[in-house]
């Protein structure tokens, strides 16, 4: 629970942690929480990834590139309630490989601004490692969050989030077809989060659509 004072931050050294964005060709970033004031910074990896809540109470989400000579900025549309009692879900994802929309920004489950032509194909997260990840503040004391934070997750894949109620179209069209002239097998299937539960029936059970499997068989 950080209390929008300087006081209360998370920040973490370890090097496998903060080399996670180095460098990297995609990821996803989500946060869980329930904010309770403007201007909050969720999360901070100096000139790789900033997740912040603005004065307006919109969230916004900076990208750097390789070299950290251009960024983009995700601006969220929602305007946050900010009372403690409302959840807030925060999904950033990137893949440079894609030929646009390289990086997109969900709040509470809807698409809500992505990068557009804003990021050069194939262009890596910036290189350099930063010395700490923060969570609840900029650095040390610099736009101090204010709120519950439930969890902060960072991983080295894109995962794809449905934007429309009902159907979901997975666009393939950055997967290769072949690798050696050998077909490719590509798996995928959906899966029911309500915020970070994806319990099913049951308390054994996740909640998942059937698997879906392909491959090219002719070229």
């Amino acid at each position: 629970n950080f209390d929008g004072t300087n006081g209360t931050r998370v920040r973490t050294n370890d090097a496998t942690v903060v080399a996670t964005l180095s460098g990297a060709t995609e990821f996803t970033f989500v946060a869980h929480g329930y904010p309770t004031k403007t201007s909050g910074q969720i999360f901070y990896a100096a000139n790789q990834l900033s997740v912040q809540i603005n004065a307006s109470g919109k969230v916004i989400a900076s990208i750097w590139n390789n070299g950290a000579v251009s960024y983009v900025n995700l601006t969220g549309t929602t305007i946050l309630d900010l009372d403690g009692l409302q959840p807030l879900n925060v999904v950033v994802t990137f893949n440079t490989i894609k030929d646009s929309n390289n990086a997109m920004l969900y709040v509470n489950g809807n698409v809500e601004d992505v990068s557009a032509d804003g990021w050069t194909k194939n262009d890596t997260i910036n290189t350099t490692t930063p010395s700490y990840f923060y969570i609840g503040a900029l650095d040390l004391v610099t736009n101090p969050y204010g709120g519950f934070l439930e969890e902060v997750l960072l991983y080295n894949k894109e995962y794809h989030m449905v934007p429309n109620a009902g159907e979901y179209i997975l666009n393939t069209s950055h997967y290769p077809d072949l690798t050696d002239n050998n077909s490719n097998y590509y798996h995928a299937r959906l899966f029911v989060f309500d915020y970070h539960n994806i319990t099913g029936r049951g308390r054994t059970d996740v909640g998942k659509s059937h698997l879906a499997s392909w491959k090219v068989t002719g070229v």
